[in-house]
């Protein structure tokens, strides 16, 4: 439609001027004219634009002349009035044929009484010689002065803790930001969030790490009736240290804007961590734009600033779906990851494990921030399953002990139980190890000379139910202390060994 009235839209002689100097600026498009008029925080440019005359006492003349003042104020491009005003719900296209100069009057008194010009951003000038920079004027405002200050590498770690001030430790740092990508309503983000922010509001652990008590302000794009079922599974519906802004209360209003009002609020609410999911959501970002690394640098501006200030920051972030290395997976511009101090990738587990378990892979400015960890949401919370090499070996210890059978007669050879464990996504080599280990404690009995037409054979070591009465075969190694098989609580991926009351409880858990 803009292009369509910039073709056919008449040209009139320029208006003429009420001695008021628009700022030079770069030539700017319709739709940035629109974003920046639509930010107004009275709202009366959008409803104008979506054609509401409320304002105006219903008259439709009066609203296309306060229409076009406005418009005037972020250009004085005829044309482009023009057309902004033809893609407008205001526009009536009878009255535009029958008159084509009806908007004539309206630009003409919009360029004698207009006097404020939105100053849109110019490059920064700095003058290291006087030590001062200028900053683009915003809104029209009088460039601003601030003085640079150069500090010596002592002066640098006299301000800083030298030991790292946790909010959560080792995931969320005072002053340092943490990015957590995943899946689309897949990997548990704000599950995650959720949980942490309960401990964190609580000054109780996270997964056995201390955190620090403090308030919270959280950021979300989701409506009030999707976030109550977050407040209800992290137990926080009572909670009034955990202060909440929609995304649909701040919409259309600049990124900029809306991250300053909430650090703001974050430190005249005493809350020390501030939380954005997701920042794509509320940054605007959308489509190719998150490829643009201007635009990505853009968008982590504000929380660079708001981390500046002390608080903890975290923002969360979709992962592109063919998903890669953390700190490459997640959609968009890698000038989002270099601008943070912390990136947690949170993924499945491979294979068929339980629904429940996340492994997260991280990549940190600190060294307390573990390369990969397994985790697993229960009844009571998030718990550690150790790192990604000890849970894979336990998950293939349980999945042995389900497939092996408990009497000699029927034992199973080695290419045979790994062939059994492959149909179960177990790797090969992890299978191997878990089964040594199995033999080493003797939990599992290997017998067989271990070669062709003698292969190695196994089976449950006696002590684990029942076994042979007491009797043990040639070459059998005896298990000592092994716990009775009915009485455990098996992870493996197809385990029937879980009591009723356990296995609902599992399923009852959403992420």
């Amino acid at each position: 439609m803009l292009k369509l009235h910039a073709a056919h839209a008449p040209k009139e002689e320029p208006a003429r001027s009420n001695g008021h100097h628009p700022p030079r600026s770069a030539e700017r498009t319709d739709e940035e004219i629109i974003g920046k008029a639509r930010a107004e925080k009275n709202g009366k440019f959008d409803r104008l634009m979506r054609g509401d005359l409320s304002d105006y006492g219903g008259d439709h003349s009066d609203a296309d002349d306060g229409f076009i003042h406005k418009v005037w104020s972020y250009t004085q491009d005829e044309d482009q009035v023009r057309r902004i005003h033809a893609a407008s719900g205001l526009h009536r296209a009878e009255k535009s044929g029958k008159r084509p100069d009806y908007l004539r009057r309206s630009i003409e008194r919009a360029s004698k009484n207009v006097t404020w010009f939105y100053g849109w951003k110019e490059h920064a000038r700095v003058a290291l010689g006087k030590g001062n920079i200028h900053s683009a004027a915003p809104k029209g405002e009088v460039a601003a002065e601030r003085k640079i200050t150069f500090r010596t590498a002592r002066e640098v770690a006299a301000l800083t803790p030298a030991k790292t001030e946790w909010i959560a430790r080792p995931w969320i740092a005072k002053g340092a930001i943490t990015e957590i990508d995943g899946k689309i309503k897949a990997a548990g983000k704000t599950t995650l969030l959720s949980h942490i922010i309960r401990s964190v509001v609580s000054g109780s652990p996270f997964m056995g790490e201390d955190t620090t008590q403090t308030k919270v302000l959280l950021l979300t794009e989701q409506t009030p009736t999707s976030f109550r079922k977050v407040l209800e599974r992290a137990g926080l519906t009572e909670c009034d240290d955990l202060l909440v802004l929609f995304w649909h209360d701040v919409a259309g209003l600049e990124w900029p804007e809306v991250a300053a009002l909430a650090a703001d609020k974050a430190k005249e609410a005493g809350a020390e961590l501030l939380v954005t999911d997701t920042l794509g959501q509320f940054a605007g970002i959308r489509g190719d734009g998150e490829n643009n690394a201007g635009a990505a640098q853009e968008a982590m501006q504000p929380l660079q600033e708001a981390a500046a200030r002390g608080l903890g920051v975290v923002l969360t972030r979709h992962e592109r779906k063919g998903g890669g290395e953390v700190g490459e997976s997640a959609r968009g511009s890698s000038a989002f990851g270099g601008a943070v101090d912390v990136i947690l990738s949170l993924r499945r587990g491979e294979g068929n494990v339980r629904p429940t378990v996340r492994a997260i892979e991280s990549l940190s400015r600190f060294d307390e921030t573990p390369d990969k960890l397994v985790v697993e949401l229960t009844p009571s919370g998030y718990r550690s399953l150790g790192d990604a090499t000890a849970f894979a070996e336990e998950e293939a210890r349980q999945a042995i002990l389900e497939v092996l059978p408990s009497a000699s007669d029927n034992a199973t050879t080695t290419g045979d139980l790994i062939d059994k464990l492959k149909e179960q996504n177990v790797k090969r080599t992890v299978a191997q190890s878990a089964l040594a280990g199995l033999i080493q404690s003797g939990t599992v009995t290997r017998i067989g000379g271990g070669k062709k037409g003698d292969p190695y054979r196994h089976f449950l070591s006696a002590g684990r139910d029942g076994g042979f009465g007491g009797k043990q075969p040639h070459g059998a190694a005896v298990a000592k202390g092994t716990p009775n098989r009915e009485d455990q609580i098996h992870s493996a991926r197809t385990s029937t060994l879980y009591t009723a009351e356990r296995k609902n409880e599992r399923e009852e858990l959403v992420l």
